[in-house]
Order: structure tokens, then sequence, then C-alpha cells
């Protein structure tokens, strides 16, 4: 399994790059995409576009017009557009309990994605397809389990987040797309 190369002047491509930029709100910071790799026929109309941040320990990415995710374990980006996502690798003790965690907010997403032991300037977020299925909106942390995903409202809303979180109950709801490579600024590396 190998994900391909977006060329910039496809239309999924301007897409992806105008919700990462338009959602990339943490004031004082900057990113500039330098890629983005999809899987082949990942396009749902059920799908909700949304970001995944998560450590990533390969150079998959840095060039090539092709991703062939690694096989290092420590490596949870490639482990996960390798597999999908497990609710059973989640942490328990998260805000809204064990669940996969996603967000419109790119920069949001930045804050969990890592290079470990990878001497890199570039980063990885993963794009998630989430088919909401039973959905309630929430404004505090709790176990909403009795649902396929929850949206977390913010703290400008009544809620106890700062950016909105899609909150994935049930882990076939939740579907790795692709990622974006990028290097940002503002933080630390």
């Amino acid at each position: 399994m190998s994900l391909d190369r977006l060329d910039e002047n496809c239309k999924f491509y301007k897409h992806l790059t105008h919700l990462f930029y338009c959602k990339w709100l943490h004031p004082g910071t900057s990113a500039k995409i330098k890629s983005i790799y999809i899987k082949k026929n990942c396009k749902d109309p059920r799908h909700h576009i949304r970001f995944h941040g998560t450590q990533r320990a390969c150079y998959e990415g840095s060039s090539g017009d092709k991703w062939k995710p690694c096989s290092n374990n420590k490596c949870y980006t490639c482990s996960i557009l390798r597999n999908g996502f497990s609710i059973s690798k989640s942490d328990p003790s998260s805000m809204f309990g064990p669940a996969i965690y996603s967000t419109i907010v790119s920069s949001k997403a930045n804050l969990y994605a890592k290079n470990h032991n990878i001497a890199s300037r570039k980063h990885a977020i993963i794009i998630c397809g989430v088919s909401l299925g039973r959905c309630a909106c929430v404004s505090r942390p709790g176990d909403y389990s009795a649902f396929d995903t929850v949206e977390a409202t913010t703290t400008n809303q009544g809620g106890s987040v700062n950016y909105p979180e899609t909150v994935s109950y049930r882990q076939r709801n939740v579907v790795p797309l692709g990622v974006i490579i990028y290097t940002r600024k503002g933080w630390t590396p």
C-alpha cells in the first residue's frame, strides 16, 4: 500500500490546502505545506475532512511521488496510514474518554504532530475522513460513548475546549485519507 503525491493544480489539493491554511488559528505561528499524499480512491461524500496529529518516526514524505508507510512501531503516522485508527491505542484519560480525536483546526492537530528520533524540519498531519453517524454537540467532558461521534464546543460557545474537536467512538467512522507534510514557524521543533 502506498499513497500518491497530489499535484498542486488538482482540485482536491487546493481544497485541502484551503482548509489547512484557513483553519491554522494559533496566533504567532504559521505553517507552509510542502506536499500532500493521498490514498487512491479516498473521496467519499459522507466524510467530513478533519486533521489528526501524532508521532512520526521516519522520513517518508520528505521527497518523491509515493509514500510507503514504514514498519517502525514508533511511527504512529505510518501505522495509522497502514492499519487505520485504533481506539485501543487512545489514552483512556483523555477529556472525552477513549476515542479517536480529530479537529478541523490544523494548528490544533499540529500540537500533537511530533517528530520522534528524527532530525527534520518537516512535520506530518494525517488527513481524516470522518463519518459523524449519531452525533451530539457537547460542552463538558464525560463519557459519550453511546454516540458514534461528539463535537466538543469551544469555551467561546460555553464549552470546555479552546478549539473544536471531533471525538469518534467508532473507529470504523474515521478513515485515514492521507497526510500533509509541512514546515512550521513559531513552534519548538
